[in-house]
C-alpha cells in the first residue's frame, strides 16, 4: 500500500491541515446562536410579538415543542431575550409577521369600560367537570382577573394567566379582539 502523504510534501500537508481547521471553525460558528435560530420561528408561530407586553406569556405558553426543542420554553432567559429584542425589519417584512407598534398597543374605544367578556364554555366544560372544577366560581374569578388587567391587554393577542380557584391551580387563556371584546376560550386545572 502506498503512503499518499509522501507525494504531498510538507506544503501539501500544511494546506490540508489549514483547510480542515477552517472547516472546523466555520462549522462551530454555524451553531453559535445557542438555539435562538431554532426557537425564534417557534415563538413567532406561538403568536408572540416582540416588544408587546404579552410576548413572554404567549411565547412560553403557546410555543409548539418536542423533545429536541424543549429548551425553547424551559429557559425563561431565552424567551426574555427574544421578546426584548426588536426584530430585524427586513426579516419581519419578508415573513409577514405582525409587529407591536405604538398604534397597535393603544386600546380601542370601549376597551376600558365594562366591556363584554365572552366565555366559550363549550370548549372546556368536559375537562373542567372531569377535574372537579366549579365553572361558576372559575368564570367569576377569571372575569375579576380580566377586569383588573384589562388596561394591560393588547388587542389581537392571547393572554395566559394562572390563578387559584377553590384551592385548585387554574390556567385561563383570553383573547382580546380589536373591538375590545374579550373571549375566554380555555379554563383548566393545571396538573
Amino acid at each position: 500500500m502506498k503512503n499518499c502523504w509522501d507525494t504531498l510534501g510538507l506544503a501539501g500537508i500544511r494546506a490540508r491541515l489549514l483547510a480542515a481547521f477552517i472547516m472546523l471553525m466555520v462549522a462551530t460558528g454555524a451553531s453559535a446562536d445557542g438555539g435562538d435560530g431554532v426557537c425564534a420561528p417557534l415563538y413567532v408561530r406561538s403568536g408572540a410579538i416582540q416588544g408587546s407586553s404579552t410576548c413572554f406569556a404567549n411565547a412560553w405558553g403557546n410555543t409548539p415543542i418536542n423533545l429536541s426543542k424543549h429548551y425553547c420554553v424551559n429557559e425563561p432567559s431565552r424567551i426574555t431575550r427574544w421578546c426584548g429584542t426588536p426584530p430585524d425589519d427586513m426579516w419581519v417584512n419578508k415573513q409577514g409577521i405582525p409587529r407591536a407598534t405604538e398604534a397597535k398597543q393603544c386600546k380601542p374605544a370601549g376597551a376600558t369600560e365594562a366591556g363584554a367578556i365572552v366565555f366559550k364554555r363549550q370548549h372546556y366544560i368536559k375537562r373542567a367537570v372531569r377535574d372537579g372544577l366549579n365553572l361558576d366560581h372559575a368564570e367569576a374569578q377569571v372575569a375579576d382577573e380580566i377586569s383588573a388587567m384589562r388596561s394591560d391587554l393588547v388587542p389581537d393577542t392571547n393572554t395566559i394567566k394562572q390563578i387559584t380557584v377553590d384551592g385548585l391551580p387554574v390556567e385561563f387563556r383570553a383573547y382580546m379582539r380589536a373591538d375590545g371584546q374579550i373571549s375566554v376560550g380555555t379554563i383548566f386545572v393545571v396538573h
